[in-house]
């Protein structure tokens, strides 16, 4: 049983001037079944206190809609709501005259429009409270068909689809499934084979053609680079292994850097080779570096030119 709620004249009123009664039911709101019987030329439908039709709900403006009467019609417009007003699910964007039956949305808040009064208020006072409330003649059947709103381009306007809900869950659905489509992809790559590259090896020292002394040390400079780490670095003369440098981090490292004395032991034309590998077992090796050697001067001999000078026989 719905409560009623009364503002205006009550039905003491005399026959012949009977006013018109609305009644505005509760179908859908915060409270379900609730009447607001009112008999003013003006009403106004709003979250405020002092609003005709005070309604508590977060979807409902201060002041929402309001309800003029002109004559014997009554006339609906919204007050700038934020969530907007409808009547029978249609959008309002201009004004509406309404009839009995109509369905009054406010947000998501729904409310049942009946009108009363004149010749049929005449036959006496209408109940204000209990369960018989005021209703009038029965609600007619919806019109469906009937053109809601009045202003120039509303028909247009109402009938508009909502679709900036349906581009919004678009929109999510889509961020969603690409982001599944990025995870399988992440995965699935990890999972692939790796075909790894050869180190980067950058030699730095000897140069190329230069002339040293036998017994000499040669400084053999490099650096190689891989991100799969870099295990070691071998350092070839003449073709053979002449020395090994390994790195001393499990894996390798990213960067290691070579820095190998050689000495020549005899004179002569030597090519030094550098190689490195990285953790896949791939290798890397620098051009032959041509170095020439040439004989210690300590080991030269000596050569003593002695100068015979002839003593003439007398």
């Amino acid at each position: 049983m719905g409560s009623v709620y009364s503002r205006g004249q009550t039905g003491n009123t005399q026959a012949q001037s009977a006013p018109y009664v609305i009644t505005l039911t509760m179908r859908r709101g915060p409270e379900p079944g609730r009447k607001f019987v009112i008999s003013k030329e003006r009403v106004t439908l709003g979250r405020l206190p002092t609003a005709e039709v005070s309604i508590e709900h977060r979807q409902v403006s201060a002041r929402h809609a309001s309800i003029v009467r002109e004559k014997d019609r009554f006339v609906l417009s919204d007050l700038g709501s934020a969530n907007g007003t409808t009547v029978n699910d249609a959008r309002l964007t201009g004004t509406c005259l309404l009839r009995n039956g109509d369905i009054i949305g406010l947000g998501d808040v729904e409310l049942l429009f009946q009108v009363s009064g004149g010749a049929s208020a005449a036959a006496g006072p209408q109940p204000t409270t209990g369960a018989q409330a005021v209703m009038g003649p029965p609600p007619r059947p919806v019109d469906w068909h009937r053109p809601l709103v009045t202003s120039p381009g509303a028909v247009k306007a109402a009938a508009r689809p909502r679709w900036p809900v349906f581009v919004v869950a678009g929109c999510a659905v889509l961020a969603v499934i690409i982001c599944l489509a990025a995870a399988v992809a992440f995965f699935t790559v990890r999972q692939l084979p790796v075909f790894a590259a050869a180190p980067e090896l950058t030699v730095i020292g000897p140069t190329g053609g230069i002339e040293v002394r036998a017994g000499q040390p040669v400084r053999v400079v490099a650096s190689a680079k891989d991100p799969r780490g870099v295990t070691k670095a071998e350092v070839w003369v003449r073709g053979e292994l002449d020395s090994t440098i390994e790195s001393d981090v499990p894996g390798g490292q990213r960067l290691l850097r070579v820095e190998q004395p050689w000495t020549p032991s005899g004179a002569g034309d030597y090519d030094i080779q550098i190689k490195v590998y990285n953790s896949a077992g791939k290798m890397s090796e620098s051009q032959p570096i041509p170095i020439t050697v040439l004989e210690d001067q300590a080991s030269q001999p000596t050569v003593i030119v002695l100068a015979a000078t002839a003593t003439p026989a007398w």
